[in-house]
């Protein structure tokens, strides 16, 4: 479905944001892989399913796919949280909702957002498959008017 105004993410660049540091000092990513290094945790499976909006479907800013049981990815974000906002990173303000963005809204007029709030209510309930998750990636993001590239800077391989 085409929606004007709408920018599908392209496949290979999905991903989960655990957490967002910004423009950061070079200095500072040797702390982050520090503390990536520390994350101990096994790998895990997680569901694909059900679909919603940020903030909400009334203005739609993102459309994502949700991934259950989040509980895994909850206790990595608390701890890259923790450790992360005493090397002076800001804590989020937003609630963490582990998701994969599969869309963007760049602008939307009454139409195209109630066509993009119909499309997601069709899909609230779209199960899709497990996958494993079996690393944390430290990436750089240059963003391009054509779209992002994503570099790796460091991989943590979980056990």
């Amino acid at each position: 479905m085409y929606i004007e105004g709408v920018k599908l993410v392209d496949p290979s660049l999905i991903h989960v944001t655990l957490k967002f540091l910004g423009d950061t000092p070079v200095k500072k990513i040797e702390d982050v892989i520090r503390v990536l290094e520390t994350i101990d945790v096994s790998s895990f499976k997680v569901n694909v399913r059900g679909m919603g909006a940020f903030p909400d479907l009334t203005n739609p800013r993102v459309v994502w796919i949700g991934l259950e049981p989040a509980s895994e990815f909850m206790r990595i974000h608390e701890k890259l949280e923790d450790t992360l906002s005493s090397l002076g990173f800001s804590r989020e303000r937003r609630s963490f909702t582990p998701h994969l963005t599969i869309a963007r809204v760049k602008r939307a007029g009454k139409n195209e957002r109630s066509l993009i709030a119909e499309f997601v209510r069709k899909n609230a309930e779209i199960d899709l498959d497990r996958i494993l998750v079996s690393e944390i990636k430290l990436k750089k993001s240059t963003l391009r008017p054509e779209g992002p590239i994503y570099t790796d800077i460091f991989v943590k391989k979980l056990r």
